[in-house]
């Protein structure tokens, strides 16, 4: 009988590379990153930084790439899972789950965006905006040992 062996070299690259990127986040912003940690506990991170989040920082675009590729590796993985395929690693499908990931959250976003200048109320939606983006990269942190367990 011959051993099936799994290839679990592209997911260690890729759960290795989020890690590097939420450790550099963390050691550039370390009272930002602990701060965002608390939010679930503490809402003052919101309130800090509610208006500030006009233009937004490397700080979020790294935290939202690893919730974009976090989430894309999960819903990747539990694809392969739970219909019964070997758990091999086919680039495309992922880069095509993460194209839907993220056009999905753009189209979401600017539907809401429209849908606030529409009602003349921007104000309430940059807010909303604001606590989503920041919600996801909490998720994005959470997602990721998960994502370490399943494999």
């Amino acid at each position: 009988m011959i051993r099936d062996i799994l290839l679990k070299d592209a997911f260690t690259v890729i759960i290795l590379s989020l890690i590097v990127i939420i450790t550099l986040i963390k050691y550039n912003n370390h009272k930002k990153f602990n701060s965002l940690l608390k939010i679930f506990w503490n809402s003052s991170y919101l309130k800090k930084y509610k208006y500030e989040k006009i233009t937004y920082y490397l700080f979020d675009y790294f935290l939202q790439i690893n919730f974009i590729v976090s989430l894309g590796l999960f819903v990747f993985i539990y694809n392969i899972i739970y219909n019964g395929n070997r758990l091999s690693f086919n680039f495309l499908e992922f880069i095509d789950i993460i194209q839907i990931i993220i056009t999905f959250l753009v189209l979401k976003n600017l539907t809401e965006i429209v849908i606030s200048w529409v009602f003349n109320i921007q104000w309430l939606t940059n807010l909303y905006l604001n606590e989503k983006i920041n919600y996801n990269s909490l998720i994005g942190l959470i997602i990721l040992p998960i994502n370490v367990l399943i494999l």
